[in-house]
Order: structure tokens, then C-alpha cells, then sequence
């Protein structure tokens, strides 16, 4: 069968062919009007994909005006006189061929109203396409890509956004993985979903329903969304004398519109994890807080009120995240570490229920610089002052979290050669093997230690910088014990040391940690020792319960911190058999 949408006298019809030759003319002919001539235009063939034709008298395909043997494929615009026809479909199953002379021919043609057809399409409600209709006539893909099979001029739609499945009477779409959602009915999409007539199909900034004729025409689900179709050209002609009409046509845009808001907020939210980097996140966060406060301000609600709130808890905690990014950037540890600790509790991962993870690598990657430079300052200090065993405690503290720095290592050889009576090294010596530490480079294995792995586009590495800062002059003589203050009792780092190490007292850990943080808020020790003892309290509560699968990420968790870790070792050693 070859199906053409007729347009004529600003109507629209379907015209269906079932039968060879097919004449166009003025009187006699398969198809007249008064615009055509005698035999004006002759189906005379097809293939699967085009009609072949004769033009006795001029006609226009695609604009470009022809005459004589001619070929219109599908999706074609065909005028012949003051008709214009789109082909869209020929099924050579369906054609007879009759051999019979032109003068002769006669046949029954079959013309439905458009809102007859049997081809399901979408109806674009909002968008830059409003107002069309896009037949589904295959299956194909749709986007904004020009390769594609349905394409849809709207920026905000992926190049391939999603495919849509033909299956007899039966259609599917499926989300392609673009950067924005698909979004059906108001929940996200994932996969392959079944559609029916009436679901509503969200795709950036278009919104369109779905029809099947077969399953419910147009003029039902009209109805049923409470606005009879009529009533759009009823308010075009009558909307000045008719004011209660159009008073409910505004009604019913402004809860459109409504619902629109809410729509494009909840998606946003279902999908921020398919967003690359922290500023995508901000942004988009910050348009879906847009679109409910509009929908606020048509109609307040308990949903909206509770989506705003949600949004604002998630644009904060992202903006901390994106604060604590560029504070590392410019080299500034402890402020990102602070901003990163603001977000605790909040940016949690769906599936596993733990904190977001490449916000939890990021802390751990930071929360290990600030140990690695805080220590060496500090061990710095203390062999200066003379108290070289106290600054070697420290190192020990570092190298277990950081094994084999080699900055570190250094100088930990430097005070353990000192301290020797046979070799003991001269203060000039120190000087200068001090002096090189900076020029040592932590080697690759280190660097990757320290770097969170990459789940976008954003690269920490050259601005996460795990070597130590720049060495101070040094003097090797004892120097009076007000220079060194804390450093020189390491009442916390010893006492810490014990509880966690020795005792493995996880309690008192965190009391003794949170009450150094007290009297110093960016010490990294404390910083370290708590988050350890933290992790590991949350992987045996999960391992009591019998979730081994969060268990063992807590402590892969912990093990990143503190490579050495015995008891981390040990569960990943009993539990791997859950995997």
C-alpha cells in the first residue's frame, strides 16, 4: 500500500493506494481537482523506499519543479496543482499492478481523516518543535544529531537521545546514555521501556505525547487529560467574547506548566550522577531550584516544598565539593579538606547507601597531603629543637599512610644517622642534605596513592602536589623548647598512637582526635586517626549485620588511608569470599 498525507484547502487527509496505475487530474481521473491538469501526474511503479511516476504537466518535489519520468521517495513533498502531498509510506506487498491503458483506468481511492490513521506518532506539547507531529512509522533513533532517523531541533537533547522500537502493534523506547534523561510520565528512564498511547515523553526542554490510534486515538486521551481538543481553535476565534473559557484555558496552561517545572526538577535530580563534574552538577542543581521556585510560585505545595528542600541540601553539599576543588587547586589543603568534611552525611550514594564516592577518594587523597607536609614540618622542627626520637614518632605516623615517601625517608635517614654515636653526621651535612629534600620527587606509585581516580573530566593531580613544601633554614643546635610548643610534648600524637594502634580502642580514638581538633582544627593527625577509627567502627557494624558488600568497601576504604593497616588486611582476606 502507498500512503500520502494530503494537504488541501487547510485540511489534512490520508490518501491510500492499493492499486497501479493511479492517476492525478482534473475530472475522470483516480484523484481530481480543479488546481490539475488532464492526467496531470501517473503512478506508474514503486520500490521499497520510492514511487516512480510520469508528469505530463509540471509538478514540484521538494521544491524543485520537474516534468517527465521522476522518482518521490519517502518523507518527499509531491505538489501537484494546489495540492501538496508527503509520502510516507509504500508496502509493495499491498499494490496490484493492473496492465491497462491510462484512458481506461478507474479504481476506488481510499481518503481517512488524519485522525484515522493506524501510525502511531508523538504530539509536541512545548519545545521548539510545538505543535507538530512526528509520525513512527520504524524504528530509529531520535535526537538532535541530522544523521538520525527522527530528528528534533532542540538543544538540550542529546545527539542520540533515544530509540524508539517498532514491533507491530507494540512500541518501546530506550534511553541511548546521552548526558540529559529521558524521562516518561515524570520518572527517568533506564533501559528499554514499553510505551502506550497517552504516556507523556520529556527530552530536554520538549514535551510530547504519545499516540497509538490503535491502542486509544488522540481524541480519548484528550478527554482524559480534561481538555477536549476542540476547545485550542474555540479559544484562537472566541477567546474575547468568551472569557470564562479562556480563563479556564489559562488555568490549565499555568498547571501544565506547573507540572512541567516539577517534571524537569525531578529529573534533574534522578540523573546528576550522569553528569561528569562537579560544576555540571552545580549548574544543573541550580536550574532544577529554578524551576521550583516558578512552580512555587504557581501553586505551593508539600511537593514542592519538599523537592526544594532536597535540592538546596544537594546544591550546598556540591558547592563544598566544587569550593574544596578549587582551594586544592590553588594549593590550599586544609581549606578544601574543611569544605569536603561540610558535605558528611549528605552526598550519599544510591546504590551502595555510603558517602558519594569520588567525593570520599577526593577527601582521602587531601586528608594524605596535609598528613605528608604537616609531618614533615613537624619532624622538621623537632630535630631541630634536639628531640630527634619525637620527630621520628611522627615520621612513623606518615610513612604508614604513606609508605616509602621518599622526601620523608630522607630525613627519617638524616635523624637516624645522627642519632648514631659512631657516624654521627656534622650540622653542616644535615644543612645540605635538607636542603636537597625538595628536589626529591614522590616516585609514580606514590603519586597514584594520593590521587583520587578520575570520575570526570577533572584532573587534581598536578594541584594535589604530595611532596613537601619548601625546608627553612635549620639550625641543629637545641634551641629553647618555647619554639616548638605542641610539637614538643606530642602528648595527642603518642596518646593517639596507643589507642588506635596498640589498644585499638575505636572510641577512644575518636574522643582523643575530636579533642585535639578542638585546640587545633586542620591538625591532619587528628584528622587521620579519627577517619580511621570512624571507617572501621561503620565496616563492623555493616559486617555484624550481615552486609558484607558495604563491610568490604569501608574498609578498601580505610586500606587507601593507611596501607598498612592490619585489621583492614584482614577483613578484606575474610570477607572476599562474599564478592
Amino acid at each position: 500500500m502507498i500512503v500520502f498525507i494530503v494537504e488541501r484547502g487547510g485540511k489534512e487527509e490520508l490518501l491510500k493506494i492499493s492499486r497501479l496505475p493511479f492517476v492525478f487530474g482534473k475530472e475522470n481521473a483516480d484523484f481530481s481537482d480543479p488546481s490539475m491538469e488532464e492526467e496531470h501526474f501517473v503512478i506508474v511503479g514503486f520500490t521499497e523506499n520510492e514511487i516512480v511516476g510520469t508528469a505530463r504537466a509540471e509538478v514540484f518535489v521538494n521544491g524543485e519543479k520537474l516534468k517527465g519520468e521522476l522518482h518521490v521517495r519517502l518523507n518527499d513533498e509531491l505538489e501537484i496543482g494546489n495540492v501538496k502531498l508527503t509520502l510516507v509510506q509504500v508496502d509493495p506487498e499491498d499494490i496490484e499492478v493492473e496492465e491497462q491503458k491510462l484512458e481506461s483506468l478507474s479504481q476506488p481511492t481510499q481518503f481517512l481523516n488524519i485522525d484515522e490513521t493506524d501510525i502511531a506518532y508523538l504530539k509536541f506539547l512545548s519545545g521548539p518543535e510545538a505543535g507538530k507531529i512526528l509520525e513512527l512509522d520504524h524504528s530509529g533513533v531520535i535526537g538532535r544529531d541530522p544523521s538520525v532517523e527522527y530528528v528534533i531541533e532542540d538543544p538540550y537533547i542529546s545527539r542520540k537521545q533515544a530509540k524508539i522500537y517498532v514491533l507491530g502493534d507494540k512500541y518501546e523506547i530506550e534511553d541511548l546514555g546521552g548526558k540529559n534523561p529521558l524521562i516518561v510520565n515524570g520518572k527517568v528512564v533506564k533501559g528499554r521501556k514499553e510505551l502506550h498511547s497517552g504516556d507523556e515523553i520529556q527530552m530536554g526542554k520538549t514535551r510530547a505525547l504519545f499516540i497509538n490510534p490503535r491502542e486509544k486515538p488522540e481524541s480519548e486521551i484528550l478527554k482524559s487529560r480534561g481538555v477536549p481538543r476542540w476547545i485550542y481553535g474555540l479559544i484562537l476565534l472566541m477567546i474575547l467574547a468568551l472569557a470564562g473559557l479562556g480563563s479556564a484555558f489559562y488555568f490549565y496552561q499555568k498547571n501544565q506548566t506547573y507540572t512541567s517545572y516539577i517534571n524537569l526538577a525531578q529529573g534533574t535530580l534522578g540523573s546528576l550522577s550522569l553528569y561528569e563534574t562537579t560544576q555540571e552538577k552545580v549548574k544543573e542543581l541550580k536550574s532544577a531550584l529554578d524551576y521550583l521556585n516558578k512552580a512555587e510560585k504557581i501553586k505551593p505545595s508539600e511537593k514542592v516544598a519538599s523537592l526544594k528542600e532536597i535540592t538546596q541540601k544537594y546544591l550546598e553539599a556540591w558547592t563544598h565539593v566544587l569550593n574544596a576543588e578549587n582551594l586544592a587547586k590553588e594549593g590550599k589543603v586544609a581549606g578544601a579538606i574543611s569544605e569536603l568534611e561540610k558535605t558528611r552525611g549528605v552526598l550519599i550514594d544510591k546504590e551502595t547507601g555510603d558517602d558519594d564516592p569520588y567525593v570520599l577518594r577526593l577527601y582521602d587523597n587531601l586528608l594524605k597531603v596535609a598528613l605528608v607536609q604537616e609531618s614533615y614540618i613537624k619532624a622538621k622542627k623537632l630535630f631541630e629543637s634536639g628531640k630527634p626520637d619525637e620527630a621520628l614518632q611522627i615520621l612513623d605516623i606518615a610513612l604508614r599512610r604513606v609508605p616509602d615517601h621518599p622526601q620523608l625517608v630522607e630525613l627519617r635517614n638524616i635523624i637516624e644517622e645522627s642519632k648514631k654515636s659512631r657516624k654521627k653526621i656534622t650540622q653542616e651535612e644535615a644543612k645540605k642534605r635538607l636542603a636537597m629534600l625538595r628536589k626529591i620527587k614522590p616516585r609514580q606509585k606514590a603519586r597514584k596513592e594520593s590521587t583520587p581516580p578520575q570520575e570526570g573530566p577533572m584532573d587534581l593531580t598536578p594541584k594535589l602536589d604530595i611532596s613537601v613544601p619548601k625546608p627553612e633554614e635549620m639550625n641543629l643546635e637545641t634551641a629553647p623548647s618555647e619554639r616548638i610548643s605542641l610539637e614538643s610534648k606530642l602528648d595527642y600524637v603518642i596518646n593517639l598512637k596507643r589507642a588506635y594502634e596498640i589498644e585499638h580502642d575505636l572510641d577512644k580514638t575518636i574522643r582523643l582526635a575530636t579533642q585535639a581538633l578542638q585546640d587545633n582544627p586542620n591538625n591532619s593527625i587528628a584528622k587521620t586517626y579519627r577517619e580511621l577509627a570512624r571507617r572501621e567502627k561503620k565496616a563492623r557494624a555493616y559486617e555484624k549485620r550481615g552486609d558484607y558488600k558495604r563491610a568490604l568497601s569501608e574498609w578498601r576504604t580505610i586500606l587507601r588511608l593507611d596501607p598498612r593497616n592490619k585489621w583492614a588486611h584482614e577483613a578484606i582476606t575474610r570477607l572476599s569470599i562474599y564478592e
